[in-house]
């Protein structure tokens, strides 16, 4: 049943997104844009355009109409032919610089700052796990746990913060990058640090400055192709000349093979003649066909031909059936006879007729037959809780019998066995109040039978909890009636280090220097430097047992005060690394 309307010519825009691949540098890193595609439009469109991977930097070009040339999925603005390109750069293969994250410490690179234990003075640095280690005017920045490069910036521009040479290939292009963060108290735009990149004396981008907001790190980078170098010479200049302020932290120094590959599309735009058809039906006549296509409502749709230069309109009219629908409710034994149905049973019953427009309308019965029945219900309440539902109003367990007339009409007797719930209990949690924890993990296990929901202090939700430090751990186990809560105190035994602060080598008695501690086996060493008055280190080892007699390189030391630090951790510590740092003095 239908009708066809007059040819109508519409002109809608459509875009046609060819995808090209272009060579990249070389063939170890590809990125591509979606397959093409067509959208049709009467006005200019916003287009989400998104590519396959994710690099490490994006850069489409040109940028009219692009919400931002250098995110994965820019919206582009499209009112006529363009292309976009896409360059994707890949950082690979690992980072050439040695010690780029400081955690060796104070080698690997040069500077023209002075090495100080103390950073009052600008032009000094150091290798620090904190800010305020070195500078008690310096914010308490940290860095991922580890170590990083921190100091009190000079007042000469072009000075040389950070300096490496690293072995590169030519004719390759390369990122060179690293993360910084003010740790001055002063966030003046006038005060924050300045830097330049510059590899093999030329100047490597512009100036750029950190942001202001302390113990943020942010990454800064540039992009270098090496030529015909075969080796770089990197180096981070500081630009601002200010004394006050300019104090800043470096850590993990880059310098990465950057892998570049492209990708092209198209936006194309074109005419289009669309030819419009019109149907009329009824409503039981759905769902309606046409060509290839079904139609499971009335409506105005899209039909492509597959022919770029026509397609169709397909305009559906549904004439509407009259629907009756009845629902209705009888006691078992009983009939409905009514509306001319005559049946017993609950079901769905159907008559049709016909309207006045030739469509079917329909009466549908839907018959519910109530069932006399006896119910037993077992259920349970919470001590001092009160069972109110199904007509019930009881406080104790016990039986209870109810005897309901139903709405329709229909008798049920209900009767009703009522418990009451039982209190769980902890029955694995440790009883003690405290424990000294000589081995790892202490099972904390807090199952009790009947609780659906566990929480710690220490966040976690599950049953059983695996310590690994000492402190004071609680939890609260929930079940249907409210909840339960069980705590213990664990603790370390206790680890005493001590190194005196005088000793002299002529004598007898105290003529080394070295670390005193009970339990030396449960005691690993990381570091034991000692240096004198000028930062040199005269000493340095990992062994508890070791001490220094007051020499370097076979020679006597003078007497002074020198100043020693020591790394280290206990069977007890885990992976958290203790420091304990002093001075000690040489007596002859």
């Amino acid at each position: 049943m239908g009708s066809m309307k007059s040819f109508l010519k519409i002109i809608l825009v459509f875009i046609i997104f060819i995808s090209v691949k272009l060579q990249g540098q070389n063939d170890t890193c590809t990125i591509k844009i979606p397959d093409d595609t067509i959208i049709y439009s009467t006005t200019p469109i916003q287009y989400q355009l998104s590519t396959d991977q994710v690099a490490t930097y994006y850069r489409w070009k040109p940028s009219l109409g692009l919400s931002d040339t250098t995110i994965r999925n820019p919206i582009a603005t499209v009112s006529g032919t363009s292309q976009y390109i896409l360059e994707a750069m890949f950082e690979i293969d690992s980072n050439l610089v040695y010690n780029g994250d400081f955690e060796l410490g104070n080698v690997g690179f040069t500077t023209q700052l002075d090495f100080e234990s103390s950073l009052w003075s600008a032009g000094t640095y150091n290798i620090a796990t904190l800010g305020t280690r070195y500078h008690s005017g310096f914010m308490p920045c940290t860095h991922n746990g580890g170590r990083f490069f921190v100091a009190n910036g000079a007042s000469t521009a072009n000075l040389v913060v950070y300096q490496t040479n690293v072995p590169i290939q030519p004719n390759t292009d390369y990122i060179v990058s690293f993360e910084a963060t003010n740790v001055s108290s002063s966030t003046l735009q006038s005060e924050l640090p300045i830097f330049q990149f510059s590899i093999n004396s030329q100047q490597l981008g512009g100036n750029f400055t950190i942001k202001p907001t302390q113990c943020d790190w942010n990454k800064y980078y540039q992009i270098w192709n090496s030529g015909s170098n075969t080796t770089a010479d990197i180096k981070i200049l500081n630009q601002n000349t200010q004394a006050g302020g300019n104090d800043f932290c470096l850590d993990n120094v880059s310098f990465k093979k950057l892998c570049k590959a492209y990708d092209t599309i198209n936006i194309e735009l074109a005419d289009y003649i669309f030819d419009t058809l019109e149907f009329t039906i009824c409503e039981n006549e759905l769902p309606f066909s046409y060509g290839d296509n079904s139609y499971s409502a009335g409506g105005f749709y899209f039909y492509n031909t597959g022919d770029y230069s026509t397609s169709k309109y397909i305009r559906v009219d549904v004439l509407p059936s009259f629907n009756i629908n009845i629902n209705a409710e009888i006691c078992e034994g009983e009939i409905y006879s009514q509306n001319d149905f005559y049946c017993s049973n609950a079901g769905t019953y159907t008559q049709y007729l016909k309207s006045i427009n030739g469509c079917d309308s329909i009466v549908n019965l839907v018959l519910k037959v109530n069932p006399i029945y006896y119910d037993t219900i077992i259920d349970k309440i919470c001590p001092g809780g009160i069972y109110s539902k199904d007509g019930f109003n009881v406080n104790q367990r016990g039986v209870y019998t109810l005897e309901l007339k139903q709405n329709n009409g229909c008798d049920s007797i209900i009767t009703l066995i009522l418990n009451e719930y039982v209190v769980p209990i902890m029955e694995n949690f440790i009883l003690e109040d405290e424990i000294v924890a000589e081995d790892y993990p202490i099972v904390l296990d807090a199952t009790c039978e009947g609780c659906t929901k566990y929480l710690w202090n220490t966040r976690d939700t599950t049953p059983i909890l695996n310590v690994y430090y000492e402190g004071y751990y609680s939890v609260e186990a929930y079940y249907e009636c409210g909840v339960i809560k069980n705590n213990i105190n664990i603790i370390f035994p206790i680890i005493e280090i001590y190194l005196p602060n005088t000793f002299t080598p002529s004598q007898e008695s105290n003529s080394s220097f070295g670390i005193h501690a009970y339990n030396k086996d449960k005691i690993e060493i990381l570091s034991f430097i000692i240096f004198n008055r000028w930062g040199t280190k005269v000493f340095e080892s990992t062994n508890i047992n070791e001490v220094w007699y007051g020499k370097y390189k076979g020679k006597d030391c003078n007497s002074d005060t020198y100043i020693w630090q020591l790394l280290y951790k206990t069977k007890y510590s885990g992976n958290r690394i203790k420091e304990k740092v002093g001075e000690v003095n040489l007596i002859r």
